[in-house]
């Protein structure tokens, strides 16, 4: 069989960038293409791929790795990359590579418009006009102004710090938990560095920014939510199960936090009818918060570099 680069996704439409890249770089490999379903391929001719690009959530087990007999690389869509048992990978000679920078301005600023939307609301409106209301009798809840508010990042790498940056530039006041970053850099950004309990009290937002991993999955639960002031909203463009969703959509319905922002949830894409869609003051997007066009060339662009590196044995620099 000729050598091949295997794609493995359920999402693109076209791979114009991807395959311009490679083809300019590693003329000699074809390419090989697979959807969701892609176990059966990978018995046909899935196993003797050189390289893998993955879709961020294609999951990529153990089993799947033990059947690879020629792979040197799996390049995924994405900055996280928990969809890979990497560290049985990485036994098994393959590196991890994901895009770690692409989307760093675009979830920052979705975080930025999910405090703007609490705070402003700003279609809520319509229909309390539409039903003859003005003024502030249309108001439910007066919010806090922006300035001076509290922005709580649970984890402060590349994301958490553009939200800082952003946060700081409107006033608001900006606590860190991350055990792995040190005081100077925490003074380089202006923010002050708290207790995971300390920040969850203080603060009228709550960002969380770490990978999911089993030291965070579940990290969010009622527990956590009772310390939050009654009026703070929470915030997730991270991974959904990060927060224990039952306990979240409880927490907001009995009043014990004000709201939630989401562009994450525990399964993807939800159910239409599922409760976390059909609680008020829980406002879900569907996983966007990483797109723009710019954001999008980047990413292809990205996970096709990896590809590059690694047949051509130059070192990795994206390797996970």
């Amino acid at each position: 069989m000729s050598k091949f680069i295997w794609i493995i996704d359920g999402d693109w439409k076209e791979y114009n960038i991807e395959e311009k890249m490679l083809k300019e770089n590693l003329s000699e490999y074809e390419m090989k293409y697979s959807g969701r379903d892609f176990h059966n391929d990978l018995e046909t001719f899935g196993k003797y791929a050189e390289a893998i690009i993955v879709q961020i959530d294609i999951k990529i087990s153990q089993q799947v790795i033990d059947k690879l007999q020629d792979c040197k690389i799996i390049s995924v869509y994405g900055i996280g990359y928990n969809n890979i048992d990497v560290k049985y990978a990485k036994g098994k000679g393959i590196i991890v590579a994901n895009a770690p920078s692409y989307c760093i301005e675009e979830v920052s600023d979705h975080i930025i418009s999910f405090i703007f939307e609490f705070y402003k609301s700003l279609n809520y409106y319509k229909e309390k006009i539409k039903q003859g209301l003005w003024g502030v009798d249309t108001m439910d809840y007066i919010p806090k102004r922006i300035k001076e508010s509290v922005l709580f990042l649970i984890g402060f790498g590349k994301i958490a710090k553009l939200e800082a940056k952003k946060a700081k530039a409107l006033g608001m006041n900006v606590v860190v938990y991350d055990t792995y970053v040190n005081d100077a850099e925490l003074k380089d950004y202006g923010v002050k560095g708290v207790t995971f309990q300390e920040g969850l009290k203080l603060s009228d937002y709550v960002s969380i920014a770490v990978p999911l991993s089993e030291n965070t999955r579940g990290m969010i639960g009622m527990n956590e939510l009772k310390l939050m002031k009654k009026s703070a909203v929470l915030l997730n463009a991270s991974r959904g199960e990060i927060i224990i969703e039952d306990e979240l959509i409880d927490a907001v319905k009995s009043g014990i936090i004000r709201g939630a922002g989401l562009d994450v949830v525990c399964n993807e894409p939800p159910d239409p009818e599922s409760e976390i869609l059909r609680v008020d003051n829980i406002i879900v997007t569907p996983h966007i918060s990483y797109a723009s066009k710019e954001s999008m060339i980047e990413l292809r662009e990205t996970v096709a570099l990896n590809v590059v590196e690694a047949l051509n044995n130059i070192k990795v620099k994206n390797s996970v």
